[in-house]
């Protein structure tokens, strides 16, 4: 798989459908679009399809583009073969948000040949526009909380996510650069989400630097991620004699961002961790905010949750979710 890089926007972007889009795009395409008259020097970069099946980035960017640009844009199109198919990644494909850390698969070495090309146009910024499958609020994630990268997060989101696993994200390769950071804008093709992500960017592109930010930041840190092993059965009825093995609560997404006090009912599960808990060393975390009792599973800790999702496709590929704590580790 080969990197395309484009000096202007291909025929028929600002028309073509996702479902249509690799009449436009064959692969993986850098676009690297100079206007006329530079305002602003340095570039922005946006990457947006690292998940095939996010399209929300791809609706909003066709929106700003259709505004005349005052600086320089590096817009990278990851996986349009997934796009297509609405898919995370496609069947012989690894996930294109796993493979920024280097490794000899095709999809890490068009990931080194983006950042090698983008480091030297010295950006300004780097924002990675992504969906969840869940309800979640639209927020900013960032893996590093430098002023420059609290500020760019903050500008988007009063909800900010401080994460260091995984570690072979976009966001994480590119902070090494630049102030960097995973935008989550709700659900894939969420009209309020795309509405944000067009009024937001749009400003960005007149930063001549990033503003600093006033206001007091929450932070959020992800200590552990739900993990249904790929042999158990499970469901989303909250059935005490449920034939599957785990049955977790029907209305799960709906405590996304919202604090799970301590013995707050989880589902009902035929033995004691049949619901994987993996923390960022790969150890299981179940018992540090989970119990098992009498079939019921519990929260012995309190935390919040973020991308709990019903979708078993992201599941298999991805995770359940998410468990997160307020973060002290930054002080203004």
């Amino acid at each position: 798989m080969n990197l395309t890089i484009f000096n202007e926007l291909p025929f028929f972007f600002f028309e073509v459908d996702i479902v249509d889009i690799e009449k436009v795009f064959s692969g993986p395409t850098l676009i690297h679009l100079e206007p006329d008259f530079c305002e602003h020097e340095r570039p922005i970069f946006i990457s947006i399809l690292l998940h095939g099946n996010e399209h929300s980035g791809f609706y909003a960017l066709r929106e700003v583009l259709k505004k005349k640009l005052s600086r320089p844009l590096l817009l990278f199109i990851a996986n349009p073969q997934a796009a297509a198919k609405n898919r995370r990644f496609l069947e012989g494909q690894i996930d294109f948000n796993r493979v920024w850390q280097g490794g000899d698969h095709p999809l890490a070495k068009v990931a080194q040949e983006v950042m090698s090309y983008v480091k030297k146009c010295r950006p300004l910024l780097s924002i990675d526009i992504h969906n969840n499958s869940g309800k979640n609020p639209f927020y900013s994630c960032i893996n590093r909380t430098d002023d420059e990268f609290l500020s760019l997060a903050r500008f988007f989101s009063p909800y900010l996510v401080y994460f260091t696993e995984p570690h072979e994200v976009q966001s994480m390769a590119f902070s090494k650069f630049c102030p960097s950071i995973t935008i989550e804008a709700g659900q894939s093709g969420e009209k309020s989400g795309i509405k944000t992500l067009v009024e937001k960017l749009t400003s960005v592109f007149s930063w001549q630097e990033i503003p600093p930010h006033n206001e007091e930041v929450v932070i959020y840190h992800t200590v552990a991620r739900f993990r249904i092993p790929a042999d158990l059965t499970y469901d989303f009825l909250s059935d005490k004699n449920s034939q599957s093995e785990l049955s977790l609560r029907e209305d799960i997404e709906d405590y996304n961002f919202r604090v799970l006090p301590k013995g707050f009912f989880l589902g009902y599960a035929h033995r004691p961790h049949g619901l994987w808990l993996e923390g960022d060393h790969g150890d299981n975390s179940f018992e540090d905010y989970l119990e098992w009792r009498e079939g019921e599973i519990r929260v012995k800790k309190p935390f919040i949750p973020a991308m709990l999702t019903t979708n078993r496709a992201i599941i298999a590929e991805d995770c359940l979710g998410y468990v997160m704590e307020e973060w002290h580790g930054h002080k203004r």
